[in-house]
């Protein structure tokens, strides 16, 4: 009975380092899940000024005659 309660106070023991070990990587993760967003957020208006600058430039040639 010993040994199988000294097995449960290892596994607990464990399973808290492992829940800690979690929790800082998740505290980790949420500056560079931010910075993803914003680079998105960049990426996304760079492409849409990039894409209305390619409309407006089609729009504004003169239409060829065939």
């Amino acid at each position: 009975m010993c040994v199988q309660e000294e097995l449960l106070v290892v596994s607990f023991t464990e399973e808290e380092a492992v829940d800690n070990r979690i929790q800082a990587l998740e505290n980790d993760l949420k500056p560079l899940l931010k910075r993803k967003r914003d680079l998105q957020a960049g990426i996304q208006n760079d492409v849409s000024k990039l894409l209305g600058n390619v409309i407006l430039s089609f729009v504004s040639r003169p239409s060829k005659k065939i």
